[in-house]
């Protein structure tokens, strides 16, 4: 297992301008986005918001060993498109009821910033509404879990009882989240399932 690596004040104050402009980028999006844009539009979008804040996509061009360079500024999925979904996939115009998940990583002074939201375009569905309140409800669950000398399963169990035993809904095995550092997965993974592979 990597051991998550300590940092000082001054590269914690780094790391949180970072996340505030991932902050700053989602915020503008709750205006932009609405039924009739385009994928392609939303990434255009954020790459000149990134630009006015005079940072960078930290997944633009990011490469995993074998695979070509990621072709957008924000991942972007839409409705049961489950992470990682890019500007290419689709030209259709987003339609009311849509759900739009947009992850934006910020490069800023070498710290990364990296999160993900979540917004139902119009009027969405019950099920729909469900799946985020149990995104939302199992992510406090999971950080109101994390304690000073207790184990990182303590938040994957956390989370996953809120969102398959309270809300009855599947976790994708595998998927999880990540440190926040200078590397755009930085150590640890934190696991969003209780398994016996992950600390």
């Amino acid at each position: 297992m990597k051991t998550i690596p300590l940092i000082n004040k001054n590269d914690a104050k780094a790391a949180k301008i970072s996340a505030q402009f991932v902050l700053e980028v989602h915020k503008s999006l709750t205006d932009f986005l609405r039924a009739g844009v385009t994928l392609p539009e939303i990434d255009s979008f954020v790459g000149e918001k990134l630009r006015s804040l005079k940072c960078k996509s930290a997944f633009y061009k990011y490469r995993i060993p074998g695979q070509p360079p990621f072709p957008s500024q924000s991942c972007l999925s839409i409705n049961d498109c489950v992470v990682h979904g890019t500007h290419t996939m689709s030209q259709r115009a987003i339609e009311p009821g849509d759900l739009v998940s947009i992850d934006i990583g910020v490069t800023h002074q070498g710290w990364i910033g990296d999160a993900a939201w979540t917004w139902a375009i119009e009027e969405t569905t019950e099920e729909n509404m469900k799946l985020m309140e149990a995104g939302r409800e199992s992510l406090l669950a999971g950080v109101a879990a994390m304690q000073p000398n207790r184990p990182l399963m303590d938040f994957a169990k956390a989370v996953q009882n809120v969102a398959e035993k309270e809300y009855g809904f599947h976790l994708i095995r595998g998927l999880g989240g990540h440190g926040y550092g200078k590397s755009l997965h930085a150590p640890p993974f934190i696991s969003n399932v209780a398994s016996p592979i992950h600390p």
